[in-house]
């Protein structure tokens, strides 16, 4: 006769209700992993974009092609490198980061996660944006070649003309489209100047009326117009002194440079550009023949600007071993050289950089001398060092 144990029932109840509760959890993750991995987030990853120096070539059009390309001008060889970083952005505005992807790049330093706003303001398309990109690299390579050519001792002529006016702003009703303004508080911007440098002639008024000299096309004195003096008192917006107005500017260069970068947009080439620039038109190396590698923002008059994404690039400049690098300061000091190897040919290289509408007004460049002089040490007065 066998004899069997009931069970007991009071245990296993409770590890059928621990095991259900266990799948529970598991589908719970199950279904919380899918959608990390399919949602999109409303952020934007930045992290290391490629490195190119300024010194070398790239792919433009399909071709290699010199970054920087001097013609009317002497060149000279150039030795090491001059490493432009870039900072990559993965994602836009329809096309966003999955939660799985936000959530790896909060765990790795090399990457940061922005809002999606940072870049792509509500209400402005990614085209939009592209564009201002795309205008932002066309204004710091000439507001770059400017710097270096004003380094080297040459006049840039510059012509700041209003291409729109907003309405009820301090400048309506007194400026008006195609003005020309060529100096504000006395400070001349007919040479070596860029839209930042009458953003910084604003600001610095604080808030008090600024003096605005300019030119109206059609006040006689020829073509040119006749030169007239107005006071505007710059209204604060957002923590900026402004004026109301919208400006571009052309330049008369002495000589012609071109830069040419592929896919690559925003303002913050501009140093690099202009180091390069002044080291193949110039003689002896001047990283000393070593990799360099750095990057930011350069107006007309040579102050270097914030850099956007700076760990960033220094992750992409690590990866890529640049055993040097210079260190920007919150500005450059400008000098005027003398020396100038190599006197430029009697043309001019004219163009236009644009802020939001374009207007062709042709300055005049000063043509510089050529004395003999010793070369200035170009990295100290650009207030870089090296290490």
């Amino acid at each position: 006769m066998a004899l069997f144990t009931a069970p007991d029932v009071t245990t296993s109840a409770p590890r059928r209700r621990r095991g259900l509760v266990g799948l529970i959890f598991l589908a719970a993750a199950l279904i919380l992993g899918i959608a990390l991995s399919v949602l999109p987030a409303p952020y934007l990853i930045e992290q290391p974009g490629p490195v190119f120096n300024t010194l070398g070539s790239n792919e433009f059009d399909g071709k290699q092609t010199p970054l920087i390309t001097i013609d009317g001008h002497s060149t000279y060889p150039t030795s090491g490198t001059l490493d432009l970083l870039t900072v990559s952005v993965v994602g836009n505005q329809t096309q966003r980061p999955n939660w799985a992807e936000i959530v790896g790049a909060w765990f790795d330093p090399s990457k940061a996660v922005i809002p999606v706003e940072e870049i792509y303001p509500t209400g402005v398309s990614n085209k939009q944006v592209d564009q201002q990109n795309t205008i932002d690299m066309e204004q710091s390579q000439k507001s770059a070649v400017t710097a270096a050519l004003a380094h080297e001792g040459y006049d840039v002529g510059t012509a700041i003309t209003v291409s729109a006016v907003e309405k009820g702003s301090p400048a309506d009703g007194v400026l008006a489209k195609g003005d020309v303004i060529t100096a504000i508080d006395g400070t001349k911007l007919s040479e070596n100047s860029d839209v930042d440098t009458l953003r910084a002639l604003v600001a610095k008024t604080g808030g008090k009326p600024a003096r605005i000299t300019y030119t109206r096309a059609g006040d006689s004195a020829a073509a040119g117009g006749q030169s007239r003096s107005v006071s505007i008192t710059p209204e604060k917006t957002q923590g900026t002194y402004l004026l109301g107005i919208g400006a571009s500017v052309s330049y008369d260069f002495p000589f012609k440079v071109s830069l040419k970068l592929a896919d690559v947009g925003g303002p913050s080439a501009g140093q690099m550009f202009a180091l390069g620039t002044i080291d193949k038109i110039t003689p002896g190396p001047l990283n000393g023949g070593k990799k360099v590698a750095g990057t930011g923002t350069i107006t007309a008059n040579g102050t270097i600007g914030a850099i956007g994404g700076s760990g960033r690039r220094c992750t992409a400049r690590a990866r890529r071993a640049r055993p040097s690098s210079w260190r920007r300061r919150a500005t450059a000091t400008r000098s005027r050289a003398t020396s100038r190897p190599g006197c430029p040919s009697t043309r001019s290289a004219r163009s236009t950089s644009r802020s939001e509408c374009s207007t062709r007004s042709p300055p005049r460049a000063t043509r510089p001398s050529c004395p003999p002089a010793p070369r200035p040490d170009v990295r100290r007065l650009l207030g870089f060092s090296t290490g």
